[in-house]
Parts: structure tokens; sequence; C-alpha cells
């Protein structure tokens, strides 16, 4: 059905029975007309009855809406009285383009809060003030107001919900006390500004309007829980829209959040550039604010804002009015320096290059880049530091390899924690494009030579060669060679008479280790080829200077990774600048996880400490992960994972029985991630030896 409670209005018969000066009728009618057409559009109709709001309000009642010099005397266009059953405008505005805006306005606040009970005050006025701009753009009442609110639903990531307004509700957040002081200043602003016009200008040097500015952010932005640079590129421009630059306390607050994500970096002078590098990069993004676009920049004069162009012309952002036309290229408000345009906006390609370049060094900085760079072992030789991601070829695979690799004049170092195997020859090098129904895509390129490594510690690997011999050797053992293996236990050195409980597993563990290490180095290959089938390879080869690390695949294919360079001495290395941060002091190839540097500084702990060390550990990343994404979450939770169940084999080889505990339903959700991340594991080498037989098959073809 059409509605046309609005245009109703406006018919001769029924505008003769409304309480209006004649001088606004013409002025009330478009209002209407443009109210209506807004309403219908956007559904605002269906959702009260206005015909019957206006027979019971306005139509023939005692409401009226009248010219006076009233409005003025307070600082006002119009105003509204619910008790007084008026609109009142401004005589001064009878000949003035905001006379309809200014109408709107006012007939927004009767149809709002004529017949509910609506408080009015600061959210009231921006909310309605926000109203009257979606119809009338050029309205200019209430700026602190509105300002102030629209910045609130940035940091609250909602638009206004104006069909909740219209029928009297205001949408806020009454849920915590930030909020609830945010309200309160607000308001005192609103009281002590009530006689007077409301100027931005003055605002942003009221205490309690930047007091309110304050709590609206702390009451939507955690500084404990951004923890990724994403998120912190994320809150930077959701503060760019403050009303009040509030300069100290926003880079204290900005500070905070820079804290929290480097609170992982342990080095002390590689966290200190980071966070100069975080400081750099907002104090660049603040000189970047001011251009809209490569010909346009703003100026803040006295609370308002300009936009200058390449061409002199300088028009009020607000109004989009030119106000000034320099023709000698420089431009000055009052006593403000002399800015030179063409420079001012040359100047904006320089910090958008240098934006980029901390871009990329602050949003690649990980975890595992800060343990490479301290893993370097020869600094002063060092030539270049590379980083490579080895391509993701299983579907059931989400995170991809990284590979730290150092190159001197003389050798080639892998510092991640990884097993060397062996030199590996012809192998065919792809460049991996993708899949298609299956069927892994790859372009050829050169066959290589190189050194293949196994992507796990080579403590892990030799407890997995270990686990693969006994596990082929004990079913072999009758009862009577077991009981013999306990008794020869009891008369060794390794017997402790305190354990006898777990004197059958003890016994054991001791024989096979003592069998294993009794294998020559032909028998233990065995095993160990065993063991490396169940294992991500790779292979590191150099050609005319170039490292190169490639994904094995199979036994004689291998997939390229894609390089990026850290450090480079002669060159733009990302991270050239840690460089001389670093010390000597790491002279070990192989990353020290952080389990291992925590041995370092005490006495050892038992298997039995140390799994449980690493539960609570675990427990405690699941946990804070559930309350906040955590950057590199799965990395860190599969190392520490992992290094459980190293520790998990050896106890169970030596037969140490492992603490029972009461399960929770936290526990219940913990042991379903890591059954997923195992299940993915699985289903990945299993797709793994299924790829490797199709292609072999296709070679044979």
């Amino acid at each position: 059905m059409d509605d046309k409670s609005f245009v109703n209005l406006i018919s001769d018969d029924v505008l003769n029975e409304i309480k209006i000066d004649t001088r606004l009728k013409a002025p009330f009618k478009r209002v209407v007309k443009k109210l209506q057409a807004y309403f219908k559009a956007n559904g605002y109709t269906t959702q009260r009855d206005y015909k019957t709001f206006f027979e019971e309000n306005l139509i023939g009642k005692n409401f009226k809406i009248y010219v006076s010099d009233e409005p003025s005397k307070i600082g006002a266009l119009g105003f509204y009285s619910k008790a007084k059953q008026c609109i009142c405008i401004d005589e001064g505005l009878l000949e003035s383009a905001h006379l309809e805006p200014t109408l709107c306005h006012e007939f927004t606040h009767f149809l709002v809060m004529n017949d509910k009970s609506v408080p009015s005050g600061f959210i009231n006025e921006a909310q309605t003030e926000m109203f009257t701009r979606q119809i009338y753009p050029i309205s200019c009442s209430y700026e602190p107001q509105v300002r102030m609110m629209k910045f609130a639903n940035i940091l609250m990531n909602k638009a206004n919900n104006f069909s909740l307004f219209l029928q009297g509700g205001i949408d806020s957040m009454h849920t915590s006390s930030m909020w609830n002081d945010f309200y309160n200043y607000v308001s005192l602003y609103q009281e002590k500004f009530a006689n007077t016009p409301y100027k931005i200008g003055e605002a942003v040097k009221d205490e309690d309007y930047i007091s309110a500015q304050r709590y609206i952010i702390r009451n939507n932005i955690h500084s404990h829980l951004i923890n990724s640079f994403e998120d912190y590129e994320e809150i930077l421009e959701k503060l760019s829209y403050a009303p009040v630059k509030d300069e100290e306390w926003m880079n204290d607050f900005i500070t905070e959040i820079e804290e929290n994500i480097t609170r992982n970096i342990r080095d002390k002078k590689i966290k200190e550039i980071t966070l100069s590098k975080f400081k750099e990069y907002r104090d660049i993004k603040n000189k970047l604010s001011i251009y809209t676009d490569a010909n346009n920049f703003v100026i803040d004069f006295n609370g308002s804002k300009y936009i200058v162009n390449r061409f002199g012309e300088v028009r009020d952002q607000f109004t989009n009015t030119l106000v000034h036309k320099s023709y000698t290229g420089f431009f000055s408000f009052g006593d403000t320096n002399s800015i030179n345009i063409k420079k001012t906006l040359d100047k904006r390609d320089v910090l958008l290059k240098h934006e980029r370049e901390l871009k990329s060094f602050l949003k690649g900085f990980s975890y595992c880049d800060e343990m490479a760079l301290t893993s370097i072992s020869d600094k002063e030789n060092l030539i270049r530091l590379e980083k490579v991601e080895l391509p993701i070829i299983n579907f059931a695979k989400s995170n991809p390899i990284y590979v730290y690799v150092a190159v001197y004049p003389d050798r080639v170092e892998v510092l991640n924690n990884v097993t060397k195997l062996e030199k590996i020859q012809n192998v065919n090098l792809c460049k991996y494009i993708g899949q298609v129904d299956g069927a892994i895509c790859g372009k050829p390129m050169d066959k290589i030579d190189g050194t293949m490594f196994a992507n796990v510690s080579v403590k892990r690997f030799n407890l997995l060669s270990k686990a693969k011999y006994r596990e082929e050797l004990e079913p072999m053992l009758s009862n009577e060679m077991i009981d013999k293996i306990i008794d020869d236990h009891r008369k060794s050195d390794e017997y402790d008479v305190e354990d006898e409980s777990n004197i059958s597993e003890n016994a054991l563990y001791y024989y096979f280790e003592k069998k294993y290490k009794e294998l020559s180095a032909e028998e233990r290959k065995k095993y160990e080829e065993k063991a490396k089938k169940t294992m991500e390879k790779f292979v590191v080869s150099i050609k005319d200077g170039n490292v190169d690390v490639s994904l094995m695949y199979g036994n004689s294919l291998a997939y390229i990774g894609s390089k990026q360079v850290l450090i480079d001495k002669k060159g733009n290395g990302l991270y050239n600048e840690y460089i001389d941060a670093l010390s000597n002091k790491n002279v070990n190839t192989q990353r020290i996880s952080t389990s291992d540097e925590k041995k370092q500084n005490k006495i050892p702990e038992s298997l039995k400490e140390r799994y449980n060390t690493l539960d609570v550990e675990i427990k405690n990343l699941f946990r804070q992960n559930k309350e906040k994404p955590i950057p590199n979450y799965f990395e860190k939770f599969k190392h520490l994972i992992d290094e459980q169940n190293e520790i998990k084999i050896e106890m169970d080889l030596k037969g140490l029985k492992r603490d029972k505990e009461k399960t929770t339903n936290e526990d219940v959700d913990l042991y379903k991630e890591i059954y997923s991340i195992r299940q993915g594991e699985e289903m990945e080498k299993n797709r793994a030896v299924e790829n490797e037989c199709v292609e072999e098959y296709r070679r044979r073809l």
C-alpha cells in the first residue's frame, strides 16, 4: 500500500488545520515531500502508523510551528519543545539555505519525542542531526555531537539504527562502566554549552568532551587483546576519525598496543628497533591523513577543515564551498606559516613509499623470524639471510613451511631446528602452479643436486627411529625372553628399587636402547628410512650463487619455494637494521626453542615435569586464542604439542607413566583441537603417498 501520511499534511484542507506560520508553509511543504520520499525508500512508513500520529498530535491540535527571535538568543537556529507543544524557527533563517534543514531537524524531534518518553541530550541531538543530514547534507548543526557519535559508531563497528531511533529508541550500549562514564561526560558537555552554539573549535578543547572520547575508546579497544599488525592497522584507521587529536594521551594508548604486539620478542635490541619502527609507521600515517588523494589535502583551522587542491582552490570540507583561490602556489590561513601547495602534494608519494616499506617490515616480522635472526652464528661474515616459503601441495595442509637460510662466502646454514639427511642428485625441480581435479600442475625447471633435510628436530628423528625399531621387534619377544630381560635389568646399574612398579617398562626401554645402539649404521638406516617416510622433507640447492629451497615430493621431484630476503649486506634486506643489534653469542645453527632456552637457565626438569609444564603452556595458549586470535597461533600451538609428543614418546620408551587428571570441558575442546591437527597431518601424509603413486604411474606412462 502506497503510504501518503506525510504528503497528506500539505494538502490545503489539512495544512489549514495545522498552526503554522504563513512564512513557513512553502519550506514546510518541501521538507514534508522529502521526508515522505526518504521514509518510503527506507521502509520506515511500514514500521509506524504516521497517519494516526499526525491526527493525534498535529492536525487540528494546539501544536504550533512559528517564527521568532527566541532561538538566536540561546545561540540556536531553532528548537522543539514538548512541554510547550511547539517548533520555533529563528526569524534570521527565513532567507537562508539552512531554513529547510533546521525545520527538518526540529520536525524530526517532534516525530521521535512528542508521544514518547525519549530523553533529550547529547546522543538524541547527534542522532537527530545525523538523520537530518541524510535528507539535507548541507545541515551543519550540532557538529561536536555528530563527530563524537560517528566516531563511537566506527569504534563499535555499527551504523546508525534510524529505524529504532524513529520509533523512540536510542541505539546505545549501556553495558559497561566505561560506556556510562562516556555518557556522563558528554552529558556534562551538553549542559555546559546548553545556551550557546555548539562549536567544534570549543569542544576539542573542553575537558569533558575530551574525557568522553577517551572513555569511548577504552570501552571499545582493549590494548591487551591486539595481537596482530592487521588489527593494529584497523585500530589506527578507527582512531584517525577521533574528533579530538589528544596527541599525548593517544600516543600513550597506541604505545600500549605496540608493547602488547611485541611482547613475545625476547631480544631487547630487536624489540627496541621494532617499537621504533611502529612509532615511525604511526607518524607517517598521521602525515598521510591530510591527503584525500594525489591532488587534494586537508587543512584544519580553528576546528574547521578546508580542502586545498593542486590548482590553489580552497574549499570548506563540509559544504564544499570555495572560500579562497591562491594564484601564487602558496597558501596560508591567518597567521599560520605559508604552505607550498605543490611541494605538499608531491611529498605524498615519498610518504606512501616509506609507508609500504614499513608495513612490509612490521607485517612480516614473526616469532620464527626472531628465532632465525638470533640463531645467526657469524653475523660479521653473513652475506644474506633468506626466508623461503614452501608451497602447500596438499589440500589438508593450511600452513606453509618456512625455511631460514643463512648464506656465507664459504657455506650455507639452515637455521631451522631440522635434521640433515643426505646428499641427493638429479632431482626434477618444478614451479608449483596448482591442482586441477586432484592432479598437481607444475612448470618443469632444471634438474638440481642438493642436500635433503627432514622437517623435524634431530632428537625427534632419533626417537621416531627407535620407536620404529621397538615397534618391529617387541611383538617377537616371548614371555620367557621378557622375564630374562627383567631379571637382567634388576642386576644392572640402571635399576631403581624405588621404581619397582614400573620394572617391566623400564627393563624393556633399556633393553631396546642398548640393542639399538648395537646396530650397525646400515641396520640403523633401515629404521631411519621408516621414520623418514612419515616426515615432510625439503632440499637445499645452490646454483650460480643462488640458494633455493624446495619441497620434496616423492624421491625425485621437488617444488621450489618463494624467497624473501630478510638481511642482505649488499642490498636492501627487510631486516637490515637488525644485523647490528645481533650478538655473536649464538653459534648453533639450529633454532633454539623457547622451552630449550628455559632449560638452559635452570636446573633440568625431569621428563614428567617437562611434560606437565608443556601441558600448562598448551592450555594457556589455547585459552588465550579463544579469547582473541593470536598471530601465528597454529605454528606456536603445533610446536608445543610436537615437543610434548617427543617427550611422550621418550616417556613411553622409558615406561614412565603420566599423571591422570579429571577431564574438564575445556580439556575436551583442547583434545578436539589437537585431534583435528593430527587428523589433518595424517590425511596429508596419506594424500602425499597417493599422489606419489599417481605421479610415479604417470612417469612410467
